[in-house]
């Protein structure tokens, strides 16, 4: 594992209990380069982790907005971009900690050939 991808995006306290994975992954892979996909606001608990090479904002917020307003042509090119903006980094693995159908997605939007969950409460599974 070279580029790995940890999707833990909410939640601030399940997002806290996930922290120690981080310094955990790099003490056994120090080369590694690990990325982490979380809400913006949630972000600030992360950023000054050392373990953590890039934090990538999913933009939520917007995409609901976009849904409400019924701007599904917008949402649509929101979702590529964002895609193409996690497809850029080239993540190699991609961890769902959440194992939420949302984060199944966002992990799958990844493209991330190698896609771990920890059980799925959504159905998850089926974009691992």
């Amino acid at each position: 594992m070279k580029r790995v991808l940890v999707v833990r995006t909410s939640a601030i306290g399940d997002v806290v209990f996930a922290s120690p994975f981080a310094a955990a992954f790099k003490r056994s892979h120090p080369d590694a380069h690990l990325g982490w996909l979380v809400e913006p606001g949630i972000h600030e608990l992360l950023a000054a982790d050392p373990a953590i090479d890039e934090l990538i904002l999913w933009p939520k917020a917007e995409w609901k907005k976009l849904w409400r307003e019924r701007r599904f042509g917008a949402l649509w090119r929101a979702i590529r971009a964002f895609r193409a903006r996690l497809r850029a980094s080239r993540f190699d693995t991609a961890i769902d900690m959440q194992s939420l159908l949302k984060s199944g997605l966002l992990t799958w939007l990844s493209g991330a050939p190698r896609r771990i969950f920890l059980g799925s409460r959504e159905g998850s599974q089926w974009l691992m």
